[in-house]
């Protein structure tokens, strides 16, 4: 344990205890009560663009949390099917001898599995459903974007031309209009009054940071960036519990869940729901008819990703 640790965790264990016994859970009590805290002796949460931080911060430390679980898995935790000492002496050795090659084999394809869906799956989003690119970093909701760049500390808000329009971005510092830090078309349409930027200085950095939060005119889609032309992220990848799903009504998040099912099973090339529905109630009327001879149907508007089956 780093020795400047050493006296907050002691304080911080004292704060712990206190929730041991709360029916909500005590990691997430204990989370709950440092958030009231800050509330209560400072307006940090309020500030313009801190939303963002946060996110990167608790993103940051379930990253981190993750490593740590699949270290610890490997190490404490392989998969096995059961064979232990105690196990091989109750049976033959060669009775053993084929329950651990069966083991193996086991987890030699649940390996090779693994390895397929990580190759499959590639690297997640950045935090926040997002991306950067080496100008700004955006995250996004399912109803607005949030772009944050870092400018000169210096410079006032006076010294800025920022331009929010329907399909179209301008940011740039006055007298150097002819060279903008971004000029370009958006993703997507934006909500022009409900869209607006900040500019901040946090005392812990020597440049200020400027956020634009562009609120999407058409909701419940994910843009894959925010000017056309800047990289693309994969929107297929992005997680619901990352999306604050819990937050919306039954009907809605039903659709959104939907949705990007439909999205990554579009990437895959696989069919999406519409698709299987279409396809069980061919199935279905299929074999209520067996007289009728269904071998060319596959050609008249049938999914492609069907073809096989």
């Amino acid at each position: 344990m780093d020795k400047k640790q050493q006296p907050t965790d002691k304080l911080l264990s004292e704060v712990y205890k206190q929730f041991e016994n709360d029916e909500k859970g005590q990691e997430l009590q204990f989370l709950n009560a440092a958030f009231d805290f800050l509330n209560r002796r400072s307006a940090i949460l309020a500030k313009p663009g801190i939303s963002t931080k946060v996110l990167q911060m608790v993103h940051s430390h379930i990253d981190i949390a993750k490593k740590q679980e699949i270290e610890s898995q490997s190490l404490n935790q392989k998969k096995t099917s059961g064979i232990t000492s105690e196990t091989t002496k109750s049976i033959s050795e060669n009775e053993a001898k084929q329950l651990m090659d069966v083991d193996k084999e086991d987890n030699g394809n649940f390996n090779d599995l693994d390895k397929e869906s990580d190759e499959d799956n590639g690297p997640p989003p950045p935090p926040g459903n997002g991306g950067k690119t080496d100008k700004y970093v955006w995250t996004q909701s399912l109803s607005e974007v949030e772009v944050t760049l870092e400018i000169d500390a210096n410079l006032r808000g006076k010294n800025l031309k920022i331009v929010i329009k329907k399909r179209h971005l301008f940011v740039a510092i006055k007298g150097n209009e002819s060279t903008p830090i971004i000029d370009g078309k958006l993703s997507s349409d934006v909500d022009i009054d409900d869209s607006t930027w900040t500019l901040d200085k946090d005392n812990n950095k020597s440049t200020k940071t400027i956020t634009i939060t562009l609120t999407k005119l058409k909701g419940m889609t994910w843009w894959d960036c925010v000017i056309i032309g800047d990289p693309k992220i994969d929107t297929s990848k992005i997680e619901p519990e990352n999306s604050k799903l819990d937050s919306l009504d039954d009907e809605t998040r039903q659709t959104v869940e939907k949705m990007m099912f439909d999205q990554r099973q579009k990437m895959r090339g696989l069919p999406t729901s519409k698709e299987i529905e279409q396809q069980k109630i061919l199935e279905k009327f299929k074999s209520q008819h067996p007289e009728m001879d269904f071998s060319n149907l596959q050609n008249v508007g049938m999914p492609s990703a069907f073809s096989n089956q």
